[in-house]
């Protein structure tokens, strides 16, 4: 006899009542007198499903809390032993019946020779409110390092649940004395189909609370930081769980944590709170969404710890995405604004340092399909190194800086720029544009 679930484990779910499982628990709670006496079937698998599945019965009660005790305190064999101390933690997260009756045994068989009761007493305890221990962490640690099969008549997942599958559900959810320990455990199961970002944001990251609002920083990490970090490159929903780090892309994680590259090596920055190392996409979400950061400092920091074709690929290229990748912040036209007068501000301090950005650009403006993240950028470049150097736009280039021009969300520091070129330019560039009229 199998009880009648798919997901054998979900019963562990940070969201205890969510609508699938109510649906099978609606099921089950007309046979709740079936799954009691089953409770007493000298048939070891039968014992196991039928413990399973009262747990799973919303009209369960304080006594049958109690009942499941006494079956786990009688049972000889794992498997049972395991449904029972794990239905009865179930039954009292519903609210049916007093923990501490059962605390004793659960804590007793963290020392139990089978994993599967150990992994279950744990779980136990979890569900029961408790603060898991180091010998309670550990227990659910080796349930992901290494897993055995949840009992077979608990459902019929396929391919069949493990340990692991509970454990890392409980390790989203349950508060730990040793988070090292679940952590590394997680980080060392990556990537399986059942690890998802919940359990190392929770944590690690105090179920998020824990990430500055502005994106991570690597110098503000702590080592179970870091090891949550470089396993959440390798879980299924780390498109989706990135962004809120600042960090676009999974392949953005290592040399973040590395240091590397132009995007994430730490720059010296002063801010309103001291120096800091900052890299460069935290300079620019500071620019445009914080306070601490004046334009002079953020153009000092960039200009003094990167090189100029460094910068110009992180301005202008596909990397661009990156500097403005965080989730939950949107860009209207102020923001917008911040950063093209970062933008411009960047070049204008190049021009001066005797770098001539010109012949980078234009080729972004040839090739923009290839090259180029957002046309406006580049247009704003373009134009700021043309008055700075005090030279003339080629003119093959004006239909695209003319369409930089259009797209722009602001009308700063486009209309600054304007007032710098010559009547001609900026007539067959600007004039065409409907985002700067009277240009």
């Amino acid at each position: 006899m199998r009880a009648a679930t798919y997901d054998p484990t979900d019963l562990v779910h940070r969201d205890f009542e969510y609508a699938v499982k109510e649906a099978i628990s609606a099921v089950l709670d007309g046979h709740v007198d079936e799954f009691r006496a089953g409770l007493r079937s000298p048939h070891a698998a039968l014992r196991s499903a039928h413990g399973h599945a009262l747990g799973r019965c919303r009209n369960a009660t304080a006594q049958d809390a109690q009942a499941l005790l006494e079956a786990a305190r009688a049972e000889q064999e794992d498997e049972p032993l395991a449904t029972f101390l794990l239905a009865f933690g179930v039954v009292i997260r519903r609210g049916e019946g007093s923990a501490s009756a059962g605390l004793p045994l659960l804590e007793e068989h963290l020392r139990h020779g089978a994993l599967l009761v150990r992994a279950c007493a744990a779980t136990a305890l979890a569900l029961a409110g408790v603060r898991l221990s180091a010998r309670a962490t550990e227990a659910l640690a080796q349930a992901v390092e290494s897993p055995v099969p949840v009992p077979e008549p608990w459902g019929w997942a396929q391919p069949p649940e493990s340990t692991a599958a509970m454990a890392i559900r409980i390790f989203g959810w349950a508060e730990t004395e040793t988070p090292s320990v679940a952590l590394r455990a997680l980080a060392g199961c990556a990537p399986t189909p059942w690890l998802s970002a919940e359990p190392l944001v929770h944590l690690a990251f105090a179920d998020g609370a824990g990430i500055p609002a502005l994106g991570l920083v690597l110098d503000d990490l702590n080592e179970d930081q870091k090891v949550a970090l470089s396993a959440l490159a390798n879980v299924e929903d780390a498109y989706e769980a990135l962004p809120r780090f600042g960090l676009g892309l999974p392949e953005h994680v290592a040399p973040f944590l590395a240091g590397e590259g132009p995007l994430w090596k730490p720059l010296d920055v002063d801010t309103s709170d001291g120096r800091r190392r900052w890299h460069l996409p935290r300079i620019w979400r500071e620019r445009m969404w914080g306070e601490r950061l004046p334009q002079e400092q953020a153009v000092d920091a960039v200009t003094g710890g990167l090189a100029p074709d460094e910068i110009l690929e992180a301005m202008c290229t596909f990397q661009r995405g990156v500097l403005l990748s965080l989730k939950g912040r949107e860009r209207g036209p102020l923001e917008h604004e911040r950063d093209q007068r970062l933008v411009l501000a960047v070049i204008e301090r190049l021009v001066a340092q005797g770098f001539d950005p010109l012949p980078v650009l234009m080729k972004m403006a040839a090739e923009p399909r290839k090259l180029v993240w957002d046309e406006v950028t580049v247009a704003v470049c373009l134009l700021g190194a043309s008055v700075a150097l005090g030279r003339a736009i080629p003119e093959g280039i004006h239909a695209y800086l003319a369409d930089g021009v259009r797209r722009a969300r602001s009308r700063e520091p486009l209309m600054s720029l304007a007032a710098g070129l010559s009547p001609e330019q900026r007539e067959a560039i600007f004039a065409r544009s409907r985002a700067v009229d009277g240009a």
